[in-house]
């Protein structure tokens, strides 16, 4: 009988059909923000006025075996395997998170993306689909988030360009002289994901006019992102059993408007399954 280890055949591509979450439109959007209050708010005002609406039996195509097929240019994300960050695993420490691992990730992205030659990380956060909170501290980027249920773009190009020159000042100009592009990398950070997987919509299939600015209010800040209203066009995709070494890039903005994925933003959530 053969000894040793034995290799175990990848697991065939599952896709889902299930109920995702998008911004209603509203005729009070026309004159304020749809918005979300994550800080302490006083009595009697409002929390929220947005209204989300469930649609139900929404394909999310798995990609599983097929991952090379999806780039960042044509459809606004993509997915990789990367042994580079497997060795760290000490996320309880925000000074270790910044010290050792932000950098494997710098590394990391002037490797997979083309052209790159700045590179400069603004933010970071942790999640956990068992997490709950109520009240939000932006400022601590250590604090967990509980997964986002409804469909999103994280921020605005004005949001953006409002948080880098914050950051980078007087070089943000000289940057934008050139291509800039913002991105999202995101991978499970000690098991497979078999429950809440990142859901991604095609970024060429996402029409401008079904996404609209809203206000997310926390107590040291107010930031700008997007929600997605419902398009029968939009085409949504996973990565099955999504594992610690497989990275997905998403793609939040890109000055380059000749790229195939016409609109700049990819929409994103943590899909129930």
């Amino acid at each position: 009988m053969p000894t040793g280890h034995q290799a175990v055949p990848p697991s065939p591509p599952h896709n889902e059909h299930t109920s995702l979450r998008f911004l209603q439109w509203q005729d009070i959007y026309r004159t304020e923000y749809p918005f979300v209050c994550v800080a302490p708010s006083p009595s009697g005002e409002r929390h929220t006025n947005i209204v989300v609406q469930t649609h139900p039996d929404i394909e999310i195509e798995d990609v599983r075996g097929r991952e090379s097929e999806f780039t960042l240019d044509a459809n606004g994300f993509r997915y990789f395997h990367t042994s580079d960050l497997g060795q760290f695993l000490d996320f309880d420490s925000k000074e270790a998170i910044e010290k050792d691992f932000l950098p494997a990730i710098e590394k990391l992205v002037k490797q997979e993306v083309n052209n790159v030659g700045r590179t400069f990380i603004f933010d970071w956060r942790l999640r956990r689909a068992d997490f709950a909170a109520q009240i939000v501290n932006t400022k601590d980027r250590h604090q967990y988030l509980p997964p986002s249920s409804t469909v999103h773009v994280d921020q605005t190009p004005g949001e953006l360009l409002r948080r880098l020159n914050k950051f980078l000042g007087p070089e943000l100009g000289t940057l934008l002289n050139g291509r800039f592009r913002v991105i999202n990398l995101w991978r499970p950070l000690y098991h497979i994901v078999t429950d809440r997987p990142l859901a991604v919509c095609d970024g060429s299939k996402v029409n401008p006019s079904d996404l609209v600015a809203g206000k997310i209010i926390s107590q040291s800040e107010t930031r700008e992102t997007y929600y997605l209203m419902h398009h029968h066009a939009q085409k949504w995709y996973y990565l099955s059993r999504q594992k610690p070494d497989e990275m997905l890039m998403i793609k939040i903005f890109d000055s380059d408007s000749t790229v195939p994925a016409i609109f700049e933003d990819t929409p994103h959530l943590e899909n129930d399954k």
